[in-house]
Protein backbone atom coordinates (compact mmCIF):
# COMPACT_ATOMS: atom_id res chain seq x y z
CA UNK A 1 0.00 0.00 0.00
CA UNK A 2 1.22 3.40 -0.51
CA UNK A 3 2.12 5.93 1.84
CA UNK A 4 -0.37 8.61 0.38
CA UNK A 5 -3.33 6.19 -0.08
CA UNK A 6 -2.20 4.95 3.71
CA UNK A 7 -2.28 9.09 4.84
CA UNK A 8 -6.21 8.89 2.76
CA UNK A 9 -7.16 6.53 5.08
CA UNK A 10 -6.51 8.03 8.39
CA UNK A 11 -7.67 10.92 7.35
CA UNK A 12 -11.44 9.50 7.00
CA UNK A 13 -10.80 7.14 9.87
CA UNK A 14 -9.98 10.59 12.31
CA UNK A 15 -12.71 12.43 10.46
CA UNK A 16 -15.31 8.84 10.90
CA UNK A 17 -13.98 8.21 14.10
CA UNK A 18 -15.11 12.05 15.37
CA UNK A 19 -18.39 11.68 14.08
CA UNK A 20 -19.29 8.06 15.31
CA UNK A 21 -17.68 9.45 18.94
CA UNK A 22 -20.34 12.42 18.69
CA UNK A 23 -23.04 10.26 18.01
CA UNK A 24 -21.74 7.53 20.38
CA UNK A 25 -21.60 10.06 23.59
CA UNK A 26 -25.48 11.39 22.41
CA UNK A 27 -27.17 7.79 21.87
CA UNK A 28 -25.14 6.50 25.07
CA UNK A 29 -26.12 9.34 27.38
CA UNK A 30 -29.62 7.38 28.71
CA UNK A 31 -27.12 4.36 29.71
CA UNK A 32 -25.29 6.68 32.27
CA UNK A 33 -26.35 6.12 36.08
CA UNK A 34 -28.79 8.50 37.02
CA UNK A 35 -25.91 10.82 39.22
CA UNK A 36 -23.80 11.29 35.90
CA UNK A 37 -26.74 11.60 33.85
CA UNK A 38 -28.39 14.42 36.33
CA UNK A 39 -24.90 16.04 35.83
CA UNK A 40 -24.94 16.14 32.04
CA UNK A 41 -28.24 17.43 32.02
CA UNK A 42 -27.27 20.17 34.46
CA UNK A 43 -24.45 21.19 32.24
CA UNK A 44 -26.58 21.32 29.03
CA UNK A 45 -29.62 23.37 30.56
CA UNK A 46 -27.14 25.64 32.69
CA UNK A 47 -27.22 29.01 31.65
CA UNK A 48 -24.25 30.08 29.19
CA UNK A 49 -21.60 31.73 31.42
CA UNK A 50 -18.72 33.95 29.96
CA UNK A 51 -16.58 30.91 29.84
CA UNK A 52 -18.78 29.09 27.67
CA UNK A 53 -19.22 31.87 25.17
CA UNK A 54 -14.74 31.94 25.40
CA UNK A 55 -14.60 28.36 24.84
CA UNK A 56 -17.18 28.54 22.07
CA UNK A 57 -15.07 31.17 20.05
CA UNK A 58 -12.12 29.44 20.52
CA UNK A 59 -13.90 25.81 19.58
CA UNK A 60 -15.46 26.81 16.59
CA UNK A 61 -12.44 27.98 15.21
CA UNK A 62 -10.79 25.10 15.94
CA UNK A 63 -13.05 22.60 14.18
CA UNK A 64 -13.03 24.42 11.27
CA UNK A 65 -9.43 25.10 11.40
CA UNK A 66 -9.15 20.88 11.59
CA UNK A 67 -11.38 20.29 8.63
CA UNK A 68 -9.93 22.87 6.46
CA UNK A 69 -6.36 20.70 7.46
CA UNK A 70 -7.94 17.40 6.93
CA UNK A 71 -9.04 18.40 3.30
CA UNK A 72 -5.89 20.34 2.81
CA UNK A 73 -3.60 17.32 4.10
CA UNK A 74 -6.12 15.28 1.43
CA UNK A 75 -5.28 17.32 -1.51
CA UNK A 76 -1.49 18.35 -0.38
CA UNK A 77 -1.81 21.47 0.33
CA UNK A 78 1.85 23.03 2.15
CA UNK A 79 -0.16 25.07 4.24
CA UNK A 80 -2.16 21.98 5.64
CA UNK A 81 0.74 20.63 7.84
CA UNK A 82 1.48 23.22 10.17
CA UNK A 83 -2.20 24.03 10.04
CA UNK A 84 -2.82 20.32 11.26
CA UNK A 85 -0.23 20.18 13.80
CA UNK A 86 -0.90 23.71 15.10
CA UNK A 87 -4.53 22.81 15.52
CA UNK A 88 -4.19 19.21 16.55
CA UNK A 89 -1.64 20.81 19.65
CA UNK A 90 -4.01 23.41 20.45
CA UNK A 91 -6.81 21.27 21.05
CA UNK A 92 -4.89 19.09 23.62
CA UNK A 93 -3.55 22.46 25.29
CA UNK A 94 -7.40 23.42 25.68
CA UNK A 95 -8.67 20.59 26.68
CA UNK A 96 -8.17 21.41 30.47
CA UNK A 97 -9.84 24.50 30.17
CA UNK A 98 -13.07 22.36 28.30
CA UNK A 99 -13.62 21.56 32.49
CA UNK A 100 -14.95 17.96 33.34
CA UNK A 101 -17.26 16.29 31.41
CA UNK A 102 -19.47 12.76 31.34
CA UNK A 103 -19.24 10.22 28.65
CA UNK A 104 -20.01 6.63 28.43
CA UNK A 105 -17.01 4.08 27.12
CA UNK A 106 -17.97 4.08 23.71
CA UNK A 107 -17.36 8.05 22.64
CA UNK A 108 -13.98 7.97 24.95
CA UNK A 109 -13.11 4.87 22.91
CA UNK A 110 -13.56 7.08 19.76
CA UNK A 111 -11.98 9.90 21.10
CA UNK A 112 -9.02 7.94 22.00
CA UNK A 113 -9.09 6.33 18.87
CA UNK A 114 -9.25 9.45 17.15
CA UNK A 115 -5.81 10.97 19.18
CA UNK A 116 -3.72 7.80 18.02
CA UNK A 117 -4.81 8.33 14.41
CA UNK A 118 -4.12 11.76 14.82
CA UNK A 119 -0.24 11.17 16.01
CA UNK A 120 0.06 8.69 12.57
CA UNK A 121 -0.94 11.37 10.49
CA UNK A 122 1.37 14.08 11.73
CA UNK A 123 3.93 10.92 11.52
CA UNK A 124 3.54 10.63 8.39
CA UNK A 125 3.33 14.05 7.12
CA UNK A 126 6.23 15.11 8.89
CA UNK A 127 8.80 12.08 9.07
CA UNK A 128 7.74 9.62 5.99
CA UNK A 129 8.86 10.16 2.56
CA UNK A 130 5.25 12.25 2.08
CA UNK A 131 6.38 14.82 3.91
CA UNK A 132 8.43 15.77 0.89
CA UNK A 133 4.51 16.68 -0.64
CA UNK A 134 3.94 19.58 1.93
CA UNK A 135 7.89 21.17 2.59
CA UNK A 136 7.89 24.50 1.26
CA UNK A 137 9.73 24.81 -2.21
CA UNK A 138 13.29 25.86 -2.59
CA UNK A 139 14.12 28.48 -4.35
CA UNK A 140 16.44 26.78 -6.91
CA UNK A 141 13.06 24.77 -7.60
CA UNK A 142 11.19 27.82 -8.12
CA UNK A 143 13.82 29.27 -10.32
CA UNK A 144 13.73 26.59 -12.67
CA UNK A 145 10.27 26.73 -12.88
CA UNK A 146 10.50 30.14 -14.00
Amino acid sequence: MSLKRLLRMLILAEAGLILVGIVASLLTEPLLPEPLRTYALAEWEGELTGHDVALLGVGIPLVCALVASLIGLWRDWRVARPMYLATTVTVILLAPAFGPYVDYGWGELCEEASAFVSGSIATLVYFSPLATLYAKRSTAALDRRA
